[in-house]
C-alpha cells in the first residue's frame, strides 16, 4: 500500500492492513490550518507504535555484539541474538515492574546480558564439581603413569616369588628328594616390551 503523507511512503505487511478506514490530522498550507484526512488502519497503527523500532535500535546499539566475518549470515544470527536479547530484557522489566520491584532493583541491560552469557557458557555443567587445585593432567599421562606403575608392581611380585623359590630349592627337604630348580629370567626392555623365560622345573 502506499500513502502519501509528505512524501510518498510505501508500506508491506501481514499484520494489518488498509481497512477500516480512520482519521488523522494533518496541516494544510491552502487552507494554512490543522484539517482531519481519511487515514489506513496500517498507517495508524505504524504511527502509534513506531517508538518502539526506534527503542529497539538504539537498544541494542548500546552493547552490541561485534564479529569480524565477511559472511552475512554470521552478522545476521548475532544480529537476531541481539533482538533476542533486548526483547526479553524490556519482558523483564515489565514483568518485574508488574510484581512491584523498584526499577533500581532491576538488572540494567549490560549485567542481564552477562547473565545470559554466563548461563550460556554454564550450560550442561555440574555446578557444584569444583576444579582441583593445580595444574590438571591429561588422560594419556595419567594413563602412562598407571602403566608405569603397575610394571614395578609385577618385578617386585617376581623378585619375592624367585628368592623364596631359591630358598625352598637349597633346603634339604629338596635336596633328600633330589630335586632342583633352575629358575631364569630375562628383561629385555625396548620402548615398552618386556619378555621373561619361564621358570623350569627339572626332577631327577
Amino acid at each position: 500500500m502506499k500513502w502519501v503523507d509528505n512524501r510518498c511512503v510505501t508500506l508491506l505487511t501481514s499484520f494489518s492492513s488498509a481497512q477500516p478506514l480512520g482519521t488523522c490530522k494533518r496541516y494544510d498550507k491552502k487552507r494554512k490550518e490543522i484539517v482531519e484526512i481519511p487515514c489506513p488502519k496500517i498507517v495508524k497503527t505504524y504511527n502509534e507504535e513506531m517508538g518502539g523500532v526506534d527503542l529497539l535500535d538504539s537498544l541494542i546499539a548500546l552493547y552490541r555484539i561485534h564479529i569480524r566475518s565477511h559472511k552475512y549470515y554470521h552478522k545476521l544470527v548475532f544480529h537476531f541474538l541481539d533482538v533476542t536479547i533486548v526483547n526479553s530484557w524490556l519482558l523483564y522489566r515489565r514483568d518485574a515492574s508488574a510484581i512491584g520491584v523498584s526499577k533500581k532493583s532491576q538488572l540494567q541491560l549490560q549485567a542481564f546480558k552477562l547473565k545470559v552469557a554466563y548461563s550460556l557458557l554454564r550450560q550442561n555443567k555440574d555446578p557444584l564439581k569444583r576444579p582441583g587445585v593445580g595444574r590438571p593432567r591429561s588422560s594419556s599421562l595419567e594413563t602412562e603413569h598407571e602403566e608405569k606403575k603397575r610394571e614395578v608392581m609385577q618385578q617386585n611380585q617376581f623378585q619375592v616369588l624367585t628368592s623364596q623359590k631359591m630358598e625352598l630349592a637349597t633346603g634339604p627337604r629338596l635336596l633328600r628328594r633330589r630335586k632342583d630348580l633352575v629358575a631364569s629370567y630375562q628383561i629385555v626392555k625396548e620402548g615398552q616390551t618386556h619378555t621373561a623365560a619361564n621358570a623350569m622345573l627339572h626332577f631327577a
